[in-house]
């Protein structure tokens, strides 16, 4: 399993002028960390304001030594200097092909908040998307009723168009979550 960190803020108006190069230190740091197997960024598709940030590790104990290391400070700061407001962080051991989903021309995210922690009615979502898309998914580490999908698809529009065809599938996961959130992002890879 591939360990995902995933870190959503507000941007910056400043720090948005500047294009790509903002969040080079912030890149630089990361991967450049002991078991970091790619990094990758860009604007939410549906407001171009919120960021994110997402990092693919060899597993749990590369992610944890990296919160442990001496240069995890200066990443939090390049980050929180690209942000106008607070950064919210995720980690999740992933099944699927995390790279492929995060390497397509655009990355959906899901975040289900469950009211149990039954994976069933996730692993069928599973299934079905792996049919059609390449993704990733699991439980956050720190949250076990939070469960997380990314996505990858040629366009939002080819999302919506499978998205169709899926309802039974999807209206499973629904029966079991709180609340669901859903949004699109165009990712550059470091």
């Amino acid at each position: 399993m591939v360990g995902i960190s995933s870190i959503t803020f507000p941007a910056s108006a400043a720090k948005l002028a500047e294009g790509p190069t903002a969040v080079k230190k912030a890149l630089d740091i990361i991967t450049s960390s002991p078991g970091n197997i790619g990094a990758y960024h860009g604007l939410q598709v549906e407001d171009g304001k919120t960021a994110y940030f997402s990092a693919l590790w060899n597993d749990s104990a590369a992610h944890n030594a990296f919160l442990k290391a001496d240069n995890h400070a200066a990443f939090t700061a390049a980050l929180t200097e690209l942000a106008d407001g607070p950064l919210q962080a995720i980690y999740i051991e992933a099944s699927g092909d995390a790279v492929k989903a995060f390497e397509s021309p655009v990355t959906e995210g899901v975040h289900f908040t469950t009211k149990s922690t039954d994976e069933a009615p996730f692993k069928a979502l599973a299934a079905a998307i792996d049919s059609v898309a390449p993704y990733a998914w699991g439980r956050n580490a720190e949250n076990p009723n939070h469960v997380v999908f990314f996505v990858g698809w040629e366009s939002v529009e080819a999302h919506m168009a499978v998205k169709e065809k899926s309802e039974d599938v999807l209206n499973k996961a629904r029966a079991v979550s709180e609340n669901i959130k859903i949004a699109h992002a165009k990712l550059t890879k470091a």
